[in-house]
């Protein structure tokens, strides 16, 4: 029983780190392991901040810094190799 647990376990994190594509993302999926292995104390209030701030960081992310350098990569010159 135990294997087939840690194999699930598995396959979850690995769909967990496909999702996980933005910086935002990446810090709010940290900030939540490390609370929950105790690492940290933080009260509600300051959990939900972070979360916001992490939200509000993705949206950045998606909406305007992602489309920006889209257009100056577009703008680079090519390597001739």
């Amino acid at each position: 029983m135990p294997r087939m647990a840690s194999e699930e376990t598995a396959k979850a994190v690995t769909s967990l780190l496909g999702a996980v594509t933005s910086p935002g993302k990446i810090f709010l999926v940290g900030f939540v392991v490390v609370v929950a292995m105790g690492r940290i104390c933080v009260t509600f209030w300051q959990f939900i901040w972070v979360g916001v701030v992490c939200f509000l960081a993705q949206i950045a992310h998606d909406d305007y810094l992602r489309i920006v350098l889209n257009r100056l990569a577009e703008k680079w010159p090519k390597p001739n190799l």
